[in-house]
């Protein structure tokens, strides 16, 4: 977005650590001379498909899904994001992570007593159909966190081919993507001997109902909105796996 935002100036990325301890507090900033946002924009800049402006939108592109997704990943990590800036000023966004100074291997245990309970009978393994990048970290990051193993195909003919060669309990399938779309794909799956019931579903950053017609069309048994809510996915595994 720094990068995006500013037309001349600088972009500057800088790190800093605090010791407490045996920790420290760690801290990101990326600090720009840009276009800055105004109090009322930075109000609602972190929510889903929000930009500051609507015509940045057709001036620069994108979806308004990259501050909230950041704004999760930081906080899966434990950590908080801040954002100060002003009109015609730049801006500055900053996270802070705490972090062990041990160098020894740690694990994360499951989040709660839902996402143990529904991997404690079995291992779940999925396939998630996802082409961006952060969205994959962020969904096999919900994943990981229930207890649950994921691969990862890149786009629809990808998945084609992987649930031939790879067992899974479920399909995540993200809708729009280069190659093959979710829908061309899901009706490949379908034709294949012996995926008639494999439960397949639809992610999607804007839930239309003609978008959620053609997934069931296709052969798509449910769907997930983007950014994933981890409740939501938890009720939607439970409800197609037997757990």
């Amino acid at each position: 977005n720094a990068l995006k935002f500013t037309e001349s100036g600088y972009v500057r990325v800088s790190i800093s650590a605090i010791p407490q301890g045996d920790r420290h507090t760690v801290t990101f900033s990326i600090s720009d001379s840009g276009i800055g946002i105004s109090d009322d924009q930075q109000k609602k800049l972190f929510a889903p498909f929000t930009q500051a402006d609507s015509s940045f939108t057709r001036r620069f592109g994108g979806t308004g899904l990259g501050l909230m997704i950041s704004k999760e990943l930081v906080e899966l990590m434990g950590g908080t994001i801040t954002l100060v800036s002003k009109p015609n000023q730049g801006s500055t966004f900053s996270f802070n992570l705490v972090v062990d100074s041990s160098t020894k291997s740690t694990h994360t245990t499951a989040v709660n007593d839902q996402a143990n309970t529904l991997s404690s009978e079995k291992t779940i393994h999925l396939l998630l159909v996802e082409d961006n990048d952060l969205n994959q970290l962020v969904a096999s990051e919900r994943l990981k966190q229930m207890g649950i193993t994921c691969s990862i195909a890149n786009n629809g003919q990808e998945a084609v081919e992987m649930v031939q060669k790879e067992v899974f309990d479920a399909v995540l399938m993200d809708l729009q993507m280069p190659v093959m779309d979710g829908f061309e794909a899901t009706r490949e799956i379908r034709k294949l001997e012996g995926f008639a019931s494999l439960p397949i579903i639809a992610l999607s950053a804007a839930v239309l109902q003609d978008d959620l017609k053609m997934a069931t069309d296709a052969g798509m048994n449910d769907h997930i909105a983007k950014p994933i809510d981890k409740i939501v996915l938890q009720n939607i595994l439970s409800k197609w796996l037997s757990v």
